[in-house]
């Protein structure tokens, strides 16, 4: 995985950070109530570890990034 530091709205953050912040995003919101309970409380340690303007801003970024249209 690459760990070359990834500009999120002028808060550097690593691929992997992303790609992290990205699947507990994602598995905070799944069907399975016992999948999305781990992923909130995962979700939550992470804000803690990596601060909470950080994480608002990757949000951001993440939503910008699913909000691209396909390209063909």
């Amino acid at each position: 995985m690459n760990k070359a530091p990834v500009h999120v709205l002028a808060v550097p953050c690593t691929e992997e950070e992303f790609r992290r912040f990205e699947d507990l995003i994602f598995a905070a919101n799944d069907a399975r109530h016992d999948v999305r309970l781990g992923a909130r409380a995962d979700l939550a340690a992470f804000v803690n570890e990596h601060g909470r303007a950080k994480c608002d801003l990757m949000m951001v970024a993440l939503a910008n990034h699913h909000d691209k249209p396909a390209e063909s």
